[in-house]
């Protein structure tokens, strides 16, 4: 630990997990090379005028919100369904987020 003006500052501890992290990013940068409906989304957030980084670290935390839903059983993939909400957007100027949540039956 360390010492500054009276204070005394120890290591802090991250807000995350590491292996989750890098799981999410490299499946970000695996999307990022091939093609899909998340390239796709890719190449709409790169043209909307996002960073390469910004677009890839969106790409992660979608793909995190997918996988979290999928697990916990309350939704199924949908593929384009950006492109719906986008279309959505430009027609009613409305900020919605991009993934569906609607609950399924086992």
């Amino acid at each position: 630990s360390a010492e500054s003006g009276g204070r005394i500052y120890g290591r802090r501890t991250p807000r995350f997990n590491r292996v989750l992290k890098s799981t999410y990013k490299t499946a970000a940068s695996v999307v990022i090379n091939g093609k899909g409906p998340l390239r796709e989304y890719y190449d709409y957030l790169i043209s909307k005028g996002n960073t390469e980084y910004n677009a890839r670290h969106s790409i992660a935390r979608y793909i995190a919100k997918l996988s979290l839903g999928i697990i916990k059983g309350e939704m199924r993939y949908k593929p384009y369904l950006w492109r719906k909400k986008k279309q959505k957007e430009d027609s009613n100027d409305n900020k919605e987020g991009v993934i569906e949540t609607k609950r399924i039956d086992k």
